[in-house]
C-alpha cells in the first residue's frame, strides 16, 4: 500500500470579549467548523504557514503567534493511495480586525464563539483536543489578565 505524508499549520485563534475567551471557527468546503489551517509551502516554517492561513482563509490580519500547541495526525485515501496527514496548531492571539469568510479559499463562514460553543461545533475529536488544550491556557492568559487595566 502506497503512501505520502502532508504536512500542514493552523492556529487557534481567540480573543477575549468581555473577559471571556472566543475562538475564531471556519466552516470549510466539506461543512465541518474548524481552525484555519493549511499546507505549509517549501522552505515555509510551520508557524509562519499557519499565519499565512489565518490571513487567507479569514482576512484577518493582525494575529500574532503566542506559542505552540502541538500536532494531530491523521490518515485518509486520496486519489493515489493513503494520505499521512500532520498538522501543526498554534496558539495565536488577535485584539482586533475582522475575520470574513475567504470564499475563494473554501471558507463559507466564519465566527468568533466561546469554547464551549466550539466545542459543540467541531466534529473531529482531535481537533476538540486541540481547543481543549487551548482552552487551559487561555484560562491561565485571563488569570494573568486579570490584574491588568482594561484597554
Amino acid at each position: 500500500m502506497s503512501y505520502h505524508t502532508e504536512i500542514s499549520a493552523g492556529g487557534l485563534v481567540f480573543r477575549f470579549v468581555d473577559g471571556e475567551a472566543h475562538v475564531l471557527l471556519i466552516h470549510d468546503r466539506y461543512g465541518n467548523w474548524g481552525f484555519p489551517k493549511g499546507h505549509v509551502e517549501e522552505e515555509e516554517s510551520a508557524d509562519a504557514a499557519a499565519l499565512r492561513e489565518i490571513r487567507e482563509e479569514t482576512g484577518l490580519r493582525h494575529a500574532r503567534i503566542r506559542e505552540p500547541l502541538g500536532t494531530i495526525e491523521w490518515s485518509f485515501e486520496g486519489k493515489t493511495g493513503t494520505v499521512r496527514k500532520r498538522c501543526h496548531y498554534f496558539l495565536c492571539d488577535s485584539s482586533s480586525g475582522d475575520a470574513s469568510p475567504q470564499l475563494d479559499e473554501g471558507v463559507t463562514e466564519c465566527g468568533w464563539f466561546g469554547i464551549m460553543d466550539a466545542l459543540q461545533k467541531i466534529p473531529f475529536e482531535n481537533v476538540r483536543g486541540v481547543l481543549s488544550q487551548a482552552a487551559e491556557r487561555l484560562d491561565t492568559i485571563a488569570i494573568s489578565r486579570a490584574g491588568q487595566p482594561i484597554d
